[in-house]
């Protein structure tokens, strides 16, 4: 059995830590994520206070909930997560679904979905993202070895589609202006 412990991917900044959780059950967790999905609310596309959860189908024509990032937040709180941690204080994490199908993906049967990545607009650009990413890898692979990893984005999401050419990923497949028009939902594995 894998323990909970944490991780330093050899890029982490030094006064980084990366924790895994196979779920967010900590209440002080569970504050610091609701804040920074609010914070981060609408850097998404469409914004996370559009949506009805995490893996949605229907992105193009969403409208905002009437409880702001709640339905997102609630999903979260059921999947496993890697948290970003400067000292005590989250500034970020990254969670998934071990073990998910996801219809635009079918050919790869039961996949490990990452659904959300967020860091505090303050930790940006600090090189952050790929170590998370790394470890979310590191545990998934530990954990269930041979199962694909995969993830969403937007087209024009530039930040998310470098980060994704640095990382290995490939596009497998592209839902055409599922986001509104010019902006394609596209999918990307690393076996």
């Amino acid at each position: 059995m894998i323990k909970d412990t944490a991780t330093t991917p050899h890029d982490t900044p030094a006064e980084i830590t990366l924790v895994p959780r196979d779920l967010l059950t900590d209440p002080e967790e569970q504050q610091a994520i609701l804040e920074i999905l609010t914070e981060c609310d609408e850097d998404f596309c469409p914004p996370l206070s559009y949506r009805g959860g995490t893996s949605e189908k229907q992105l193009g024509h969403a409208h905002p909930n009437t409880d702001g990032v709640q339905r997102y937040y609630e999903e979260i709180l059921q999947q496993s997560a890697i948290l970003a941690k400067r000292g005590e204080e989250i500034i970020g994490f990254l969670s998934y679904r071990p073990s998910y199908r996801c219809p635009a993906l079918e050919q790869f049967g039961e996949v490990c979905y990452m659904t959300t990545l967020c860091l505090r607009h303050s930790e940006r650009g600090k090189g952050l993202s790929p170590a998370i990413y790394e470890a979310a890898e590191q545990r998934i692979r530990q954990r269930f070895s041979g199962r694909v990893i995969t993830f969403r984005t937007w087209s024009t999401n530039q930040a998310q589609m470098h980060l994704t050419e640095k990382l290995g990923y490939r596009c497998v497949a592209v839902l055409k202006d599922d986001r509104g028009q010019g902006i394609d939902t596209m999918y990307f594995v690393k076996p």
